[in-house]
């Protein structure tokens, strides 16, 4: 939809003027408030027709063991394809990871007695096609880590939300939050 113009100066700008102007960018649709020693966290209902895309972040929070972060979708433990590269920041040599049917999409993030951390971009999850995602992190290991994943699961299956763990140990404290991108 093109952008609305004020045809004159003190023009009152309705509602619809300002929802058309705004229809672009990122709405925060759930923001979950993790709990005390939790091995997982489930966010229901974030996914629908009304958005294509989707942002997720983890902040804040710390973990009771150094570990990556892993996610599936609906309750589909099956078919999960990622590569991952990652880097510690004292060597100068990547390294990688993969998997071409595993349980849940692994090395999302990470979490450790400083923080968690985790910036995922979810694309299709509530169409009837393959859903992708795209992950970057920061880890705060003693050696630095620096990682990014990419993955798809190869089903038509429309999602309404997920469930984002710790591969090993717990979390306590810190947010999860899901923004939907607004369509063009």
């Amino acid at each position: 939809m093109a952008l609305s113009t004020p045809t004159t100066v003190g023009q009152i700008l309705t509602s619809a003027y300002v929802n058309n102007n705004i229809n672009s960018g990122t709405v925060l649709l759930s923001s979950t408030t993790i709990g005390s020693t939790v091995s997982s966290v489930a966010i229901a209902g974030c996914f629908s027709s009304t958005y294509d895309n989707y942002r997720i972040l983890i902040s804040g929070g710390i973990a009771s063991t150094t570990a990556d972060f892993q996610l599936i979708l609906g309750s589909t433990v099956t078919g999960y394809a990622y590569a991952s590269i990652y880097n510690t920041f004292t060597t100068g040599t990547p390294s990688g990871l993969q998997a071409t049917n595993d349980a849940a999409w692994r090395y999302l993030g990470g979490g450790t007695a400083n923080t968690l951390q985790m910036e995922a971009e979810l694309q299709s999850p509530n169409l009837a096609k393959y859903t992708t995602i795209t992950t970057r992190m920061v880890s705060t290991v003693a050696t630095g880590l620096s990682m990014s994943t990419n993955g798809y699961l190869a089903n038509t299956t429309q999602y309404t939300g997920f469930t984002v763990s710790p591969t090993a140990g717990t979390w306590t404290g810190g947010t999860i939050s899901v923004y939907g991108y607004r369509k063009a």
